[in-house]
């Protein structure tokens, strides 16, 4: 019951967990002390990888892979 109604604030607050990489479901009181915002200049990590293509250089010249 406790962790549905954490996501539930949470969700309401970031729709779509648009702008969080990370959270904790677990306490009710306290839930905003543990989200984790994502750097809105990096992409997002679940999202596309077509998305990731266009930020990240080519294999070559990204070094040692």
């Amino acid at each position: 019951r406790t962790k549905a109604l954490v996501l539930d604030n949470i969700v309401r607050e970031f729709e779509g967990l648009d702008g969080l990489t990370a959270g904790d479901l677990r306490l009710s009181r306290r839930w905003k002390d543990y989200l984790q915002p994502r750097d809105p200049r990096l992409p997002d990590p679940i999202g596309s990888w077509r998305a990731l293509d266009q930020v990240l250089p080519p294999p070559g010249e990204r070094g040692r892979d």
